[in-house]
């Protein structure tokens, strides 16, 4: 039941063929349209969504199947360009949060684009 949706999670491991079909991830985004969808919708790719080299295309599929989302990437940073910023940006999405862990330090620092 689409209506249940109040976060969606698209799985993408480097160097693997484990991660959500395109028709699987199409599907998703038109249930969620059917109900007006207006949650968060936020990709996980096992922690880091910014390894998934399609990101910024289903980015702007969501934001295309979504408008009323609120769209979040979370990320720690590690594939991340201002570039990238700006081009996840363009697509729709509302926010880009960064956070790093500095071991030596023993902190986690968060950076919201």
């Amino acid at each position: 039941n689409p209506q249940r949706f109040k976060k969606k999670v698209i799985h993408y491991k480097k160097n693997s063929s484990q991660r959500m079909s395109d028709e699987m991830y199409t599907s998703l985004l038109e249930q969620l349209a059917t109900v007006n969808y207006d949650g968060l919708f936020s990709p996980v790719g096992y922690g880091e969504p910014t390894l998934d080299p399609l990101l910024i295309d289903k980015m702007r599929k969501a934001r295309e199947y979504l408008p009323k989302a609120t769209i979040h990437v979370y990320t720690n940073g590690s594939e991340l360009t201002l570039d990238k910023i700006v081009d996840l940006v363009d697509a729709g999405v509302d926010l880009v949060i960064v956070t790093i862990f500095e071991q030596n330090l023993g902190i986690v620092l968060t950076c919201i684009c």
